[in-house]
């Protein structure tokens, strides 16, 4: 029935995992036609993508496959669990998938598979050759998806070049096609036959220069020389060994059908390697649905703003805390800090300011018989507060007693 050995992963809110296998959501269809059910006729493998594809949220998904599982099964509780995530084994990640980390020996290895829900098909109508963009994502590529299916959905090259977020998705495309020539050519030498590509005029092309559309319908394998004449050359050798519904037409569709998601939810203002690059950027966008994201991502920004906050708050009282320290305890911190980092003899304290330095005025020396006023003109008396205020308290002989009186008494 199914070759990819998928699972459904579900989790609960401590991380436990409970897993499902497509088998298990086997039933009468006919006695419970208001459920979602696998179709008989089907694999197992189309079956699990089209399931999924009946809801547009992994909240949806989750409760539905619950309520599937619990037609043979004893019965689970949708509000035990967080999210489902969907696995596959294969046994050389050559795509660049996520790893899922596992406590289950069984799963070790197993790859991160993309969920595509209702809502990416409605959304995922790629620019393509046609000029009125006819050839959008429908439920029946989802069932067994082929060289044609897939290529039809690839861009455009106009748009490509004008668009890196696609083109850099295109180049990863192109790189996992590369991988799998390379796959088909071990095995082909093996044999004892070359592997070649061809222009649709049947001549060798060079596999550096070689697209999408070259690897999967001009891929030929050449007999040895002495049979070349006999005219004995494989085509499409592609297809061979990736027949229609084979794990990496369906990846690839997958990851194509993804990658509008995560472009729409960021409103193209991100990269396609983010989607590769970061596990957790990854898994988010590989399990949710772009509503899911959106609000996720919105409960980030959320959170950020409250750790500045909280930062901000920090700050200030420990700023706080610091000015209330001593003068002498202040004076002491900034001598440590000097002695800390010199080297060699301290030099002398030599303040730049004396108390008379900063005063308004300079004292001149007093001669006999002169008053203030004499050394101080009618601007100074106006105009600075200090000298008014000695001038003022000179003439009031009972509050105060200046050096000018001291030395008149000294005279006498």
């Amino acid at each position: 029935m199914g070759t990819n050995n998928y699972r459904y992963i579900l989790v609960d809110g401590k991380g436990s995992e409970f897993e499902i296998k497509p088998e298990d959501l086997l039933f009468q269809k006919e006695l419970h036609s208001d459920i979602y059910a696998f179709d008989e006729n089907l694999t197992l493998d189309a079956n699990v993508h089209l399931f999924n594809a009946h809801f547009n949220s992994n909240k949806e998904l989750l409760e539905n496959l619950i309520h599937l599982y619990n037609e043979n099964h004893l019965p689970l509780n949708p509000d035990d669990y967080m999210c489902v995530k969907l696995i596959s084994k294969e046994m050389v990640n050559s795509y660049g998938l996520p790893i899922y980390y596992s406590g289950s020996e069984e799963n070790k290895g197993n790859l991160l598979v993309p969920i595509i829900y209702k809502s990416d098909l409605d959304q995922a109508d790629f620019v393509s050759n046609s000029s009125s963009n006819e050839n959008a994502f429908y439920d029946s590529d989802l069932i067994e998806p082929d060289a044609l299916t897939f290529f039809e959905k690839i861009p455009a090259p106009e748009y490509l070049n004008n668009n890196t977020f696609y083109n850099n998705e295109y180049n990863y495309l192109l790189n996992c096609f590369k991988k799998k020539f390379n796959t088909i050519y071990a095995a082909e030498r093996n044999q004892g036959r070359e592997v070649r590509l061809q222009d649709i005029n049947g001549k060798f092309i060079p596999y550096n220069g070689a697209d999408i559309s070259n690897i999967l319908f001009n891929t030929v394998s050449v007999e040895p020389q002495s049979a070349i004449k006999k005219g004995k050359v494989e085509q499409a050798v592609f297809s061979k060994y990736f027949p229609r519904g084979s794990f990496f037409y369906r990846l690839m569709l997958d990851v194509m059908i993804m990658s509008k998601r995560v472009y729409l939810v960021n409103n193209g203002k991100c990269t396609f390697d983010q989607v590769f690059s970061s596990p957790r950027i990854t898994e988010r966008n590989f399990i949710y649905s772009k509503d899911e994201i959106k609000k996720l991502n919105q409960q980030d920004e959320m959170y950020k703003d409250q750790e500045r906050v909280l930062s901000d708050v920090f700050d200030d009282v420990y700023n706080a805390t610091i000015n209330t320290k001593t003068d002498e305890e202040n004076l002491q911190e900034f001598i440590n800090r000097v002695n800390a980092n010199f080297d060699g003899v301290r030099p002398s304290y030599i303040p730049k300011e004396t108390e008379e330095d900063m005063l308004p005025f300079r004292y001149k020396e007093v001669e006999e018989d002169k008053t203030p006023e004499d050394y101080y003109s009618i601007e100074d008396y106006y105009f600075n507060n200090e000298i008014r205020k000695a001038i003022e308290l000179g003439d009031d002989d009972s509050s105060s007693y200046s050096d000018f009186d001291e030395r008149h008494d000294r005279n006498r």
